[in-house]
């Protein structure tokens, strides 16, 4: 057994007997882990307050590899996120966003680009105003091309010509964006999309969370843009994130 030290970011948290909780976190250096905080409810517990969702924190804990649970022995909040806890829209899509991350990350697996993109957008989410969903858009499309299977929209995924300056295209996820019709007679097509909410797609994936802030899409690009993911997340993913009925996305919000 060695005591084990790093950065983390609550996902999941589950209450474990009367006083004790379990929490899956993702680190930089170890992935996704389960750690159990012995008498997190106790009054004078040291963990009170620090496993809450979302929670950026300081952990030590004690690592035994045959261990499925981890003990976890220190925990510090960094950053607590509360603005996100005030808002409803904004704490959905970043528990959201912490569902496919604990999807997709693996225990014992470093993974400093997932943490950063993780961290960097909880960041935004709960600094910035306006419509969370630009943020939630290039959280996706980063996050998928991370996992290696991002989105390209710049051209047919088949052939290599370019797409139709107008109309639609075919949206093909295996084989990593959109098709021509030619080339969409001999690949799995999940759907239709109109050029132009691609081409957007496109840029948007060349963001940073933060320069989202000063996105503002229309309801009827932003309804577009948010099926085109789900269809896209859902040939890749088996399960849908139980936070994803709760976006309110597309909608202009103050």
């Amino acid at each position: 057994m060695v005591l084990l030290r790093d950065d983390a970011i609550v996902l999941r948290r589950f209450e474990y007997g009367e006083t004790s909780r379990i929490a899956h976190i993702l680190t930089r250096e170890r992935g996704r882990i389960s750690v159990l905080a012995k008498g997190a409810h106790r009054e004078k517990s040291p963990f009170l307050g620090a496993l809450d969702h979302l929670n950026r924190i300081a952990v030590v804990y004690s690592h035994r590899p045959e261990r499925e649970i981890q003990i976890l022995t220190e925990a510090e909040v960094r950053d607590g996120h509360r603005r996100l806890h005030r808002d409803l829209a904004r704490f959905a899509a970043a528990l959201y966003m912490a569902e496919l991350v604990a999807e997709a990350a693996r225990e014992g697996e470093p993974a400093p680009a997932l943490f950063d993109l993780l961290g960097e957008t909880l960041e935004a989410l709960a600094t910035g105003k306006g419509d969370p969903a630009p943020i939630t858009l290039v959280f996706e499309l980063r996050f998928l091309s991370i996992i290696g299977v991002g989105p390209s929209f710049d051209a047919c995924r088949g052939c290599g010509e370019p797409l139709p300056r107008a109309g639609a295209a075919a949206l093909a996820p295996g084989e990593g964006g959109a098709v021509c019709e030619r080339c969409s007679a001999t690949v799995r097509v999940v759907g239709r999309v109109p050029v132009g909410t691609l081409r957007t797609a496109d840029r948007l994936g060349r963001l940073r969370p933060a320069e989202a802030l000063r996105v503002r899409l229309g309801a009827r690009l932003g309804r577009g843009l948010r099926e085109t993911m789900d269809l896209y997340l859902g040939y890749h993913f088996e399960r849908v994130p139980r936070a994803r009925p709760w976006l309110g996305l597309g909608k202009d919000r103050a």
